[in-house]
């Protein structure tokens, strides 16, 4: 084995690669069973499952926590590769990194841009949010005193015509996204000490930055002496000592196997008492690189007694001969054991003799599971935050046997087999009794943009003519064309967006918004029965105009995301008035009948907020899914929401009190009702756009 095997960035990208070849997740997926000592307590009533272990390991990779405590995951953010989620010290918060958000045109030829968005970890609201030039690796990393990230960052910024040759420079940004401090040499691994100054590592020097928030510092040990390279840094919380890794070897480019040959050392932050803490039992054959040591991502307890560590995976695609016709390539690999070990003296070998093997979620036997990880897969503890609780609300009485528990009202949507490119079908299900019928045909060529009356009696819709210019068609509930108006003609440098709707008290009136040659977005209100414009919303970009339950306009604006409200029968030459400020971009707005609340949908959930800005409030709860288009029922009772999987536009419908508060949208779950038709179908193919009307 090479002592001096130097872990490059593309190494990084094949480590993200080869999670989808079979690194796998963690927890739940083994059959590594251990015993409890109180065989008559049933083990999903544990609340110290790991003993005196305590906190939530996040991993990053993968978009969900660990309570050590209980052994529940938790799936907070997106299972995604391009996305990297690090929490806060305090686990309240955590760190998304977006790579490859869009595209960057002032260099050419253009570069992806890294979107940074700091998020609530309880509510997934983002809290701020900016972007960099690509490229940042590995965690971006929030300081104890959360005012500050720091995060390893090749600035591409400059457009430099080589980009092998930019360093990968250790950068503190504020929450806005200012810089504040930077390296002047490349850093490999780097974490916060608890007074907010940085320990970092410089090839094989370890570094301590000598004033808080700030990079410049002094060296205070040299590893030149070790085999490999050190690798993710982890400080205990009360500054005194840190552990990494010393990486030794990693598969190169365009290799198919993802290993990590390493073993765990440890010293003090005044750069003595340096000494291995762990390495594994394998035999270190020189020539055989699949028996060294493969111990990894070292953490801290959070009292610093003890050292989480992952020993025993390997992983990627292998090659199967195939009987003679050459050879097929197949996912192959084992999953990391995380155990728990004791800060000593004496140097640990893994995997140990006695039982110390992290504890997750139950099995098919009700046994608790030893927990396993990815190969690749980035690990933080922090101390435990608790989900917000439930809220059932005032949920109405279900009627006894009653369809979709006494709903009322017609619910109409489109299902995705009747979707087509040109054209698709609105059904409407009776929601009392199950019954499907088709509405309505209805062009698709701005996707699925349709609006019906709050009488039934009107549908509209966009549509392209023969001289491909774009028309806001008005049909009657037989189908039948009642009115055809153009919005623009073929070639025009502008767009309808989003889905026209009707006035709740008078069918004749319309709003939607579209967006100029200029690319901004506006919103106007017309009366589609005299062809006439009563009003253009161009003070400003809005965005997601909706009704109020008594005729009037509330849009959002796209600088502050506030909520604006617009008289339809004032003066038409006013603006609207500013009403309040939401604390993120939403969509889908949805007046309720009563004219109290606001449904919408933010952070991938749906909300609700009083009319007067005051009481929001999640309705479901934060998770991997996506939540939205939110219906007011007819009576206003209740919330018929979409609840989709991240990257389609299909989802199966619920229905939940208009009092709920953080609902898990799961099928079984007692406080909601899972929407269906008379065959017992669950609507799980309902794609885009839905309203109800009685």
């Amino acid at each position: 084995m090479n002592k001096d095997v130097h872990i490059t960035k593309i190494l990084l990208i094949v480590f993200i690669a080869t999670i989808q070849y079979g690194c796998g997740g963690g927890g739940g997926s083994n059959d590594d069973t251990r015993t409890t000592d109180d065989p008559e307590n049933p083990v999903d009533t544990y609340t110290h499952l790991n003993g005196d272990l305590e906190g939530h390991i996040f991993i990053a990779d993968r978009g969900k926590y660990l309570n050590l405590s209980t052994g529940k995951f938790t799936e907070f953010a997106e299972d995604d590769s391009n996305y990297f989620n690090t929490p806060s010290p305090d686990g309240t918060e955590y760190v998304e990194r977006i790579k490859d958000y869009r595209r960057d045109t002032r260099c050419w030829p253009s570069i992806e841009t890294v979107k940074i968005t700091i998020k609530d970890v309880q509510t997934n609201l983002t809290r701020e949010s900016f972007e960099i030039t690509e490229n940042v690796w590995g965690p971006v990393k929030l300081s104890p005193d959360g005012q500050y990230l720091a995060l390893i960052w090749e600035s591409l910024e400059n457009c430099p015509d080589d980009t092998d040759d930019v360093d990968e420079l250790l950068t503190i940004f504020d929450r806005k996204g200012n810089m504040i401090s930077q390296s002047t040499v490349s850093v490999g691994t780097f974490d916060w000490l608890p007074d907010n100054r940085l320990i970092y590592a410089n090839g094989y020097q370890i570094y301590v930055s000598d004033l808080p928030h700030q990079v410049a510092g002094r060296a205070i040990a040299s590893l030149s002496d070790i085999p490999g390279v050190p690798a993710r840094l982890s400080a205990s919380r009360d500054g005194s000592r840190i552990i990494f890794e010393m990486a030794t070897d990693t598969p190169m480019w365009l290799e198919t196997i993802s290993y990590r040959n390493a073993t765990v050392w440890m010293m003090k932050t005044d750069g003595s008492d340096l000494h291995r803490f762990a390495t594994s039992s394998r035999e270190d054959d020189p020539n055989d690189e699949d028996d060294d040591p493969r111990i990894n991502s070292p953490l801290w307890s959070l009292d610093g007694k003890k050292v989480i560590a992952m020993e025993g995976f390997f992983s990627g695609i292998a090659p199967v001969p195939d009987n003679g016709m050459g050879d097929i390539f197949v996912p192959t690999g084992t999953y990391g054991v995380t155990y728990v070990l004791p800060v000593t003296e004496s140097e640990h070998k893994l995997p140990p003799e006695e039982d110390l093997g992290i504890l997750a979620e139950l099995n098919s036997d009700d046994k608790p599971v030893i927990f396993r990880e990815s190969c690749n897969s980035h690990l933080f503890l922090v101390p435990k935050v608790d989900p917000l609780p439930e809220v059932p609300g005032a949920y109405p009485p279900r009627e006894s046997g009653a369809f979709n528990g006494g709903l009322t009202g017609n619910l109409y949507y489109v299902d995705d087999s009747k979707y087509d490119y040109d054209e698709t079908v609105v059904l409407s299900l009776n929601l009392q009794t199950g019954l499907v019928q088709e509405f309505v045909t209805v062009s698709t060529v701005s996707g699925i943009s349709f609006a019906i009356s709050h009488d039934a009696q009107y549908i509209a819709h966009y549509q392209r003519d023969s001289s491909d210019d774009k028309l806001l068609k008005i049909k009657n509930s037989d189908g039948d064309t009642i009115s055809s108006i153009r919005i623009y003609p073929a070639g025009a440098d502008f767009e309808v967006y989003g889905n026209p709707l009707f006035s709740p008290v008078n069918s004749d009136l319309l709003v939607f918004d579209y967006k100029d040659e200029n690319d901004e977005q506006y919103a106007a209100v017309i009366d589609w029965r005299n062809e006439k414009i009563l009003k253009q919303f161009s003070n400003q970009e809005y965005y997601n105009p909706f009704w109020t339950a008594d005729g009037n306009v509330m849009l959002i604006g796209d600088k502050d995301d506030a909520v604006y409200l617009y008289n339809v029968s004032g003066d038409q030459s006013a603006n609207p008035i500013k009403q309040f400020s939401l604390p993120d971009v939403s969509l889908s707005h949805t007046a309720s009948p009563d004219g109290t609340r606001i449904a919408f949908e933010m952070s991938d959930h749906v909300w609700t907020i009083n009319m007067d800005g005051t009481n929001l409030k999640p309705v479901t709860a934060p998770n991997s899914g996506y939540e939205g288009y939110p219906a007011w029922s007819s009576d206003g009772r209740h919330l018929i929401i979409k609840r989709a999987r991240h990257g389609t536009g299909l989802g199966a419908i619920y229905a939940v009190s208009g009092d709920a508060e953080n609902i898990h949208l799961n099928y079984d779950n007692p406080n909601l009702i899972a929407v269906r038709d008379s065959e017992d179908n669950s609507l799980y193919r309902i794609r885009g756009y839905m309203t109800v009307l009685p």
